[in-house]
């Protein structure tokens, strides 16, 4: 997989913004996603985790959360489809900026999108 592929760190040229964070708003086409699955086996999980891990942000086990344009979500729709089996599950949800803001997270993970950097395809 190329770098450019993956979420990392997003220079607007004058900041460097975290595309999760909930004050700041970004122009741009990207949208975002939270992608959960239930893969049935062991070695297949383990695939499919390693390739969740280039494009978002692990928020549990078998759920992330990414910030991306349609054709990487394409793009990794596909990558997906070569591993899983007919009994995984995967899905892909495209979540608007309204309903993005309006979240409420509790626990641990509820900070880490500070320390992660990200790149904007």
């Amino acid at each position: 997989m190329e770098k450019e592929d993956c979420l990392n760190l997003f220079d607007n040229g004058k900041e460097k913004i975290n595309p999760f964070d909930p004050l700041k708003k970004i122009n741009t086409k990207a949208a975002k996603w939270v992608v959960l699955y239930d893969i049935r086996n062991p070695k297949r999980l383990r695939k499919v985790a390693k390739i969740m891990e280039y494009y978002g942000i692990r928020v549990q086990k078998s759920v992330f959360e990414i910030f991306a344009e349609k054709d990487v979500i394409e793009r990794l729709r596909h990558r997906i489809q070569k591993v899983i089996h007919v009994e995984d599950y995967v899905l892909y949800i495209n979540i608007c900026e309204e309903d993005w803001q309006n979240q409420l997270k509790y626990g641990l993970k509820t900070t880490g999108y500070q320390d992660k950097e990200f790149i904007i395809l």
